[in-house]
């Protein structure tokens, strides 16, 4: 045993002359570091115990109490909103924005396939709408119809206008607008010299 001794005293003081300060320097930063890390990692370790109430540390408890009151706190908020250039809000009005864009954007696509259908249904009404304003044009200037002969403003049998009249003919009969001025048109004074 005595040789043993003797042999690791004669080695640590060989170390000892051996090393330069530029070493030792550098084994004593290397120590320092990973004690940090290594007690950063432990206080992780337990405030993640703590908050899973696998353990219990006072300490954490206040520290996590502490933090939430800060980041509940308006003048932080205000400060953190105005530093990143966000606005924060509660998972609740999140939620209820987020809802309201989902229904915002199934509406327009509602109305989005309304107004294809309405423009479909509109250039369908259009095709059929110009045989029959040819048609319309033909019966107006047409001589033997007498539209072009029909007065609107005047007088029919003096108590109402011949459009008046007209107007009457089409609501109660369901009359197209040319039969209903044709109507009115038997009265002579719906006619035009």
């Amino acid at each position: 045993f005595q040789k043993v001794m003797e042999h690791a005293v004669a080695r640590v003081s060989t170390d000892d002359e051996s090393q330069d300060d530029t070493g030792g320097f550098i084994v004593i930063i290397k120590d320092c570091f990973i004690g940090m890390v290594f007690g950063l990692l432990t206080i992780s370790c337990l405030i993640f115990l703590d908050h899973h109430n696998i353990i219990h540390l006072q300490s954490a408890h206040n520290f996590r109490e502490a933090a939430f009151q800060s980041l509940n706190n308006p003048e932080t908020i205000a400060n953190l909103e105005e530093s990143s250039g966000m606005k924060f809000m509660t998972s609740e009005q999140y939620n209820s924005w987020q809802k309201e864009i989902d229904e915002a954007t199934s509406k327009m696509e509602s109305a989005k396939q309304k107004l294809e259908d309405r423009t479909k249904e509109a250039e369908t009404k259009s095709t059929e709408l110009a045989p029959l304003e040819e048609e319309y044009e033909k019966l107006v200037n047409n001589p033997l119809v007498g539209l072009d002969k029909y007065c609107g403003e005047c007088k029919w049998s003096g108590r109402t206008t011949c459009d008046g009249r007209a107007d009457y003919l089409k609501n109660t009969y369901n009359l197209s607008p040319v039969a209903a001025k044709i109507g009115a048109m038997n009265t002579p004074s719906c006619k035009k010299e």
